[in-house]
């Protein structure tokens, strides 16, 4: 099967970063998003 916008979501088995939208502030969240793409060098 051809995977697209079509496919049934899959859950990563190993994420390497999980962000709780529900349960913690904005502030939080971006940090660690931004936090994480600066240790790969995607962002900075």
């Amino acid at each position: 099967m051809e995977a697209g916008i079509s496919s049934p979501y899959e859950a990563p088995e190993a994420a390497e970063l999980s962000v709780n939208t529900g349960a913690a502030d904005l502030d939080l969240c971006i940090f660690q998003i931004l936090d994480l793409l600066l240790q790969h060098g995607v962002a900075g």
